[in-house]
């Protein structure tokens, strides 16, 4: 009975060091699952804006192919129309900040 006595209030082990070290095992993967998500929502944001983009692209030019018959001057090459498709989404682009 009186060595029971002795051992409450004492540590069985050291474990100053502890909490430290399931910090350092548990970070790596909370900052990787943490990146991921940030990384994935820019991702899906660029996909649904240059979506976006394609969208109106094929909208303008499917306006132009409307107006072409109607136009005053004849009708316009489809040169022509492929550089006003190709200036109008690279405005769009600009205006989106999304590089060349």
């Amino acid at each position: 009975m009186p060595l029971a006595g002795k051992m409450i209030g004492k540590p069985v082990r050291d474990e100053t060091g502890q909490s430290m070290l399931e910090l350092a095992i548990v970070l790596p993967v909370l900052l990787f699952l943490v990146i991921s998500v940030v990384e994935t929502g820019r991702a899906m944001n660029q996909y649904l804006s240059i979506s976006h983009i394609v969208y109106e692209g094929a909208r303008y030019a499917a306006s132009l192919a409307g107006m072409e018959s109607g136009e005053s001057g004849g009708q316009t090459s489809s040169n022509q129309m492929h550089d006003r498709v190709r200036s109008r989404v690279q405005f769009l682009l600009d205006k989106e900040n999304f590089a060349d």
